[in-house]
């Protein structure tokens, strides 16, 4: 690549690092080929407990468990084709591996060179979203649990309650340790309490 072409990239880099830090919420720099974080703002490093060096060797679905792997450029332009910017319901996976439920809001920028997408991510509110804002974290396959950082559970989708075979009620509230002691098993340990996921513990 030429000098030039190395100088504007990094005016690009540069300009998307500024858009990104500008941004509420959770704000991050996309590469829309693959998938892969180019820039994540501070806020993004405080929620998912990551820096913001290790976020850059990450991919969308390596943070949100609601994203295929198999990440397709052609599919985000079409899906952004009739609308400026795309929004849906996501989770961001932290660090300690707790989830937390985000409403993503997505668009492509296009630069001189490349183009970019740029995503901002806002928590929803403890209490459960009502209506269509429910239906991707609803209708997931896995049992997902969403934590605070004690291990207090905030919320959790249908497949959790069928995989713990409790109720919602009995289940809000409650610290994640101890979900198996509501069962009649044994509790587990403070030192390996951790948010189960995907059905398994």
């Amino acid at each position: 690549m030429s000098a030039e072409g190395d100088r504007g990239r990094e005016r690009e880099s540069r300009a998307l690092h500024r858009l990104c830090a500008q941004t509420r919420g959770c704000a991050s720099v996309i590469d829309p080929h693959s998938g892969r974080f180019l820039d994540v703002n501070e806020t993004t490093c405080l929620v998912s407990g990551y820096t913001r060096r290790e976020f850059l060797r990450l991919s969308v679905a390596d943070i949100d468990p609601t994203v295929s792997a198999s990440w397709s450029y052609a599919r985000e332009i079409n899906a952004r084709r009739d609308t400026e910017t795309l929004l849906r319901e996501g989770v961001i996976r932290r660090k300690d591996g707790g989830l937390v439920r985000v409403s993503v809001s997505s668009t492509i920028v296009q630069l001189h060179l490349e183009n970019y997408m740029l995503a901002c991510a806002k928590q929803f509110p403890d209490k459960k979203p009502s209506g269509d804002e429910s239906s991707v974290f609803d209708t997931m396959d896995s049992g997902v649990l969403v934590t605070a950082l004690d291990g207090t559970i905030r919320d959790l989708n249908a497949s959790a309650e069928r995989l713990f075979g409790l109720t919602r009620a009995l289940i809000i509230g409650k610290n994640v340790a101890t979900l198996p002691a509501l069962r009649g098993e044994r509790p587990i340990p403070p030192s390996a309490s951790r948010t189960l996921e995907r059905g398994k513990q």
